[in-house]
């Protein structure tokens, strides 16, 4: 797929949902090409599959050589790859919450000969060796889901934090249980 600067952005496949850890060990990759080939990244097949948006995104992001760029949530590390790839000298920084993609991201950095560090952590409480630091640019690519339907990942969490619902003036019951007339 070419985008409208010319940019190939590689698209093969598309994006697609996948289960919490779908980078996990023993997980199937894929190898895509992304600016005309010139970028070749590792992607779970059974999870998010990035496509022309990250590319889109490090074309946006007017950074120079001898600058700085942290991205949020990199996954993959596609957006911040590209970046690195366009604009030689920067200092790459990516923050991945999911361990197996921060992985990947590292991996497919040094496949692709280029210099970047990968942090594992969560934005909520951003690692400190990310906090004591600036950075000339900040990009992101958050997951986008169909209107009306939450991430596969927030119901995840939902059925493994639930807990007995209460109601004003009652004790703990059950879901399916009634209260009491008392």
């Amino acid at each position: 797929m070419i985008s409208s600067d010319g940019l190939d952005t590689g698209l093969t496949g598309g994006v697609s949902g996948g289960p919490e850890d779908p980078a996990g060990e023993g997980a199937t990759l894929r190898y895509d090409g992304f600016l005309g080939g010139r970028l070749r990244i590792a992607q779970p097949v059974g999870g998010y599959l990035a496509g022309a948006d990250p590319v889109m995104l490090a074309a946006s992001c007017p950074a120079q050589p001898g600058e700085s760029v942290l991205e949020l949530g990199c996954g993959a590390g596609v957006a911040l790859l590209c970046l690195g790839w366009r604009v030689k000298g920067l200092a790459l920084s990516g923050l991945e919450l999911q361990e197996n993609y921060a992985d990947l991201a590292r991996q497919n950095a040094q496949a692709n000969g280029l210099s970047a560090e990968i942090v594992t952590g969560d934005l909520a409480d951003m690692p400190l060796v990310l906090r004591q630091r600036s950075f000339d640019h900040v990009i992101a690519n958050p997951p986008y889901f169909l209107g009306g339907t939450p991430a596969p990942i927030l119901v995840a969490a939902l059925r493994a934090t639930r807990r007995p619902r209460l109601t004003c003036g009652s004790r703990p019951r059950s879901s399916g249980s009634s209260p009491k007339d008392g």
